[in-house]
């Protein structure tokens, strides 16, 4: 076996110099050796390309070290997951083009690398799932113009900024591409998902589900990250659409927070994040931005948080992002409840005496038909207001809650548990720092 690694190791340095850089995946031995490409992770182990249109080689996953496949290969770890339970993942890495279908041309395989893509209603939205089936949808809604998708189009499965939330979550990641008005003080309709975009993204969810063979696409729970003035509006709006599917939703220094909150969506936990300085809302001519709505709202005791970043203008720093994906992620723990397993199938019985109980009398075997289906995905679980916290901004002070019926002031929020309390404090005082900055 050492023979065949270092055959490969030789001959494929060699291919590198004409074929691209390899994929260098450490082995049990210590050694990394370098692959042309990783075609599928099976229960057995990888699926190995050693040459461009060469045949197929498997690698066992006793001769890699899984340690290190987590720390250097993310998404080829969260493969090697899912077939621990069965699985088998597609993966196509690597500098060889994965074979097309007969007719198919690059050109047809879509415009964002990656990613499936679907135009309906004048708006092109991108799909990327995770390795395995996923378990719920994070709605990327970036930018100030409406083109979401190119904040997040280069990245592969299992890296970028949202690869935490493929890889520990399982969740496909959704984003857009929508021609937007190009002047401050207009917003295009496609920020209100009650007219029409709310419905194309529905559409097209139902158009990947068919594509992909994941027909749960259409009713997985959906988190939302929204940022900037379109992405903040669709966001927001989102949720007051659809809120009986939204797990929760974090929403950076955006504005246009114009449709009404519900009695449902009041019930899911938002954190409105703006600066204390910021003055975009001004320069947009918005009326409904995060303060006005936290303050319109608060007689209605919504899960909805004030996420004032201390000293913070417009411009969304690194601390910003960071706290509101962790925020995102501590909500789904929260929230997202795993369907149980399905029942066991009846055991036959096979005696034609039928199954006795205690007292010794035939069971009776009615066929009522009334009984509920079993939970086929993912559910939402509510949260109770009473189990949060109330931080007051200004200090980033937190305490229990104590009387949840209680309005809370412009100076107070409310927060969902403890974690999120702590490094909420941290945030608004301007303690919170950015794993990369450290």
């Amino acid at each position: 076996m050492k023979s065949f690694w270092i055959g490969v190791a030789s001959y494929l340095i060699f291919l590198h110099f004409g074929f691209g850089e390899p994929i260098s995946i450490t082995g049990s031995n210590g050694r990394a050796v370098p692959f042309l490409g990783i075609k599928s992770a099976m229960p057995g182990g990888l699926i190995t390309q050693l040459a461009e249109n060469g045949p197929e080689t498997p690698v066992r996953w006793e001769k890699i070290d899984i340690s290190a496949l987590q720390q250097e290969h993310p998404k080829i770890y969260a493969a090697y997951l899912s077939t621990q339970q069965g699985e088998t993942v597609e993966l196509n890495l690597g500098t060889f083009a994965p074979p097309m279908d007969e007719g198919e041309t690059r050109k047809s395989r879509g415009r964002y690398p990656g990613w499936n893509d679907y135009s309906v209603g004048g708006i092109t939205f991108a799909l990327q799932v995770p390795p395995g089936e996923p378990k719920g949808i994070l709605l990327l809604s970036i930018g100030d113009f409406g083109d979401s998708i190119r904040w997040v189009q280069g990245n592969e499965i299992g890296s970028g900024p949202f690869s935490e939330f493929q890889v520990s979550k399982q969740f496909a990641l959704l984003s857009y591409h929508k021609e937007s008005a190009r002047t401050i003080d207009k917003i295009d309709d496609f920020v209100f998902a009650e007219k029409q975009s709310g419905a194309a993204l529905e559409r097209a969810l139902e158009e990947f589900g068919s594509r992909l063979n994941k027909p749960q696409l259409t009713t997985l729970p959906i988190a939302v990250y929204g940022r900037g003035r379109t992405g903040g509006a669709f966001a927001y709006n989102f949720v007051q659409y659809r809120p009986e599917r939204v797990i929760g939703a974090s929403i950076i220094k955006g504005a246009f927070y114009e449709s009404a909150m519900t009695e449902a969506s009041s019930q899911v936990p938002m954190m409105l994040i703006w600066g204390e300085y910021n003055n975009q809302h001004e320069i947009w001519q918005s009326e409904h931005y995060a303060q006005t709505v936290l303050k319109a709202t608060a007689d209605s005791r919504p899960l909805w948080s004030s996420g004032m970043e201390a000293r913070g203008s417009d411009i969304p720093r690194p601390e910003v992002e960071h706290f509101a994906k962790e925020y995102l992620k501590e909500v789904i723990e929260l929230r997202l409840v795993e369907a149980p397993p399905a029942p066991a199938p009846p055991v036959e019985d096979t005696t034609g005496e039928g199954e006795a109980d205690s007292e010794g009398e035939a069971d009776d075997e009615e066929e009522t038909g009334t009984e509920d289906p079993e939970p086929t995905g993912p559910t939402l679980a509510a949260l109770d207001r009473a189990d949060g916290y109330i931080g007051v901004i200004k200090t980033g002070k937190v305490s229990k809650v104590k009387d949840p019926s209680r309005v809370l002031d412009e100076t107070e929020t409310w927060l969902p548990n403890q974690d999120v309390a702590r490094m909420w404090a941290k945030f608004v005082t301007g303690e919170l720092v950015a794993p990369d900055q450290r």
